[in-house]
């Protein structure tokens, strides 16, 4: 059977990572984060995470720590986006490698990254389990975002310029 197929716009071509796409990516991602993560401890956890803070005698989380937190979670956007284009070609389509990208990133950053504080009683359950789901949402949303706009990067790369809302030509594929 014969189906036609727009041609790839992933981040690789021809074997190679689009590294600027990638980055921009991955710093949307980040973004998408930052905000997720200011929503979740800046308003809806501010008062479980005072008190905590206050049981280990320590300052507010606020300036250097806060500045800190938010460049970490720019890498953990770029990470994401990096190794989203790292397994594409393994895993198949765009969506199911941006979930699979997003869960493992997840899993190593809130699961593991977060989940020794929980193991040795620094932080309650009450912020590891919010803390826990929420960037389990968190991550898949940043990373569907940054893929959108990797995908965007690379459709506009794609377009010649003399007819510049044209969509791209169809291949033929032969699926037998």
């Amino acid at each position: 059977m014969l189906t036609l197929h727009p041609p790839e716009s992933s981040v690789r071509q021809k074997g190679k990572f689009k590294l600027a796409r990638v980055v921009v990516a991955g710093l949307v991602a980040g973004a998408v984060m930052n905000i997720g993560e200011f929503l979740l401890n800046g308003f809806l956890m501010v008062q479980e995470w005072d008190q905590t803070m206050r049981s280990l005698n320590r300052p507010p989380v606020a300036g250097i720590a806060i500045a800190t937190l938010g460049a970490m979670t720019f890498a953990l956007g770029l990470l994401t986006m990096g190794l989203r284009a790292m397994i594409a070609p393994a895993v198949g389509t765009a969506g199911r490698s941006t979930v699979v990208a997003a869960s493992m990133a997840w899993a190593l950053a809130y699961g593991l990254g977060f989940g020794w504080s929980f193991a040795l009683g620094v932080f309650p359950a009450r912020i590891y389990l919010a803390t826990l789901a929420w960037g389990l949402v968190e991550l898949q949303v940043a990373a569907a975002v940054g893929a959108a706009c990797e995908r965007s990067m690379a459709i506009r790369g794609n377009r010649s310029i003399e007819a510049p809302h044209s969509p791209p030509p169809l291949h033929a594929v032969d699926s037998e």
